[in-house]
């Protein structure tokens, strides 16, 4: 199986906040992610019509995705201005995605952060 890291940008159309997140991507597969923000999940959850996201960087390494995403919430004012609650975004690690904040696993066994956006 082929692997690669990506990073999108949440944006709220109305107030033009933006969450910026990594994610890891198993052989081109769409599997409806959106984000593990609880904050932004909930917003999506009442109002999807004023939010679009957009895969900004991909990357073949958890390492190079780490670092850009932390450049990523730096350019995009997202910890300030936005909803990222730190400015160094998650941390990947080999067994799966790792918050630094919470330093708990996160991913598809609790199913957090399934459900449909759409891109815009």
């Amino acid at each position: 199986l082929k692997k690669y890291y990506t990073i999108y940008k949440i944006q709220n159309l109305k107030n033009n906040k933006v969450y910026i997140g990594a994610h890891k991507v198993w052989n081109n597969k769409k599997d409806n992610y959106i984000c593990s923000s609880n904050l932004v999940l909930s917003l999506i959850k009442n109002n999807p019509q004023d939010f679009k996201k957009v895969i900004i960087a991909r990357f073949s390494t958890a390492v190079e995705a780490n670092k850009y995403e932390r450049l990523f919430i730096e350019k995009y004012d997202s910890f300030r201005n936005g909803y990222n609650k730190s400015k160094n975004g998650g941390s990947y690690c080999a067994k799966g995605f790792m918050t630094k904040r919470y330093g708990k696993r996160y991913g598809r066994k609790n199913g957090r952060g399934k459900m449909s956006l759409p891109n815009n």
